[in-house]
């Protein structure tokens, strides 16, 4: 097993294969963990609206060759060891809020490769969800994960306002969906009331299209 040097740039995340580096050790999913931290981190601190076409481009260029070098065990949540199962939840999640906060709405394309990339984190958690045991909790219940629950549930809520009628019912589909990402922060209840609590009452208000965050 190969450990990395933590990286503190873009071109350390993935080798360059024109480069020659064209071997890749066996990592584990902590370490890609670690690597996409850094590209999360990069993503947030050049905001959309500061972001020059340059810097956009080097995220996306860092974003998909990174996706595109997850080794295969890694990239579903599928076959799993339950021991790994949490830090490859995480991995793939927060693979999709990457997309999400690179793209946004603000982009041609953004909205739809937002609501794909929370389909995509709706999928993970009903995956996860029909093979919990009874001490699992730690897998749902990763205080890491809430954030990206948080945001999909917020992209949601907006979706379901928007497709509001004069009935005020919405869609029904959207609604089920907020529901499964509300259990999923539930499942934090025990080891983080507060964390979840406050997060759920957000959404919750997201979803009366009243809330003011």
């Amino acid at each position: 097993m190969v450990v990395d040097p933590f990286p503190n740039n873009l071109d350390g995340l993935v080798p360059s294969t024109m480069m020659g580096s064209t071997q890749c050790p066996q990592r584990d999913a902590y370490q890609y963990l670690c690597k996409l931290a850094v590209l999360l981190g990069r993503i947030l601190h050049h905001p959309r609206p500061q972001r020059t076409p340059d810097e956009s481009t080097a995220l996306d260029h860092a974003l998909t060759r990174f996706l595109l070098n997850i080794p295969k065990q890694y990239r579903s949540t599928i076959g799993v060891s339950s021991k790994e199962m949490p830090t490859v939840l995480l991995l793939s999640c927060t693979t999709h809020a990457c997309t999400i906060f690179l793209h946004g709405r603000d982009e041609q394309d953004g909205e739809q490769r937002s609501v794909t990339a929370v389909e995509n984190i709706l999928g993970l958690i009903r995956n996860v969800s029909s093979t919990l045991g009874l001490d699992d909790d730690r897998v749902l219940g990763n205080p890491l994960l809430a954030p990206t629950l948080f945001i999909a549930a917020r992209i949601l809520c907006r979706r379901f306002v928007s497709q509001k009628g004069e009935s005020g019912d919405g869609n029904i589909n959207v609604r089920n969906q907020v529901e499964i990402l509300l259990d999923a922060l539930g499942r934090m209840d025990e080891g983080w009331p507060k964390l979840a609590g406050l997060m759920k009452t957000i959404i919750c208000e997201d979803a009366k299209g009243d809330s003011k965050a």
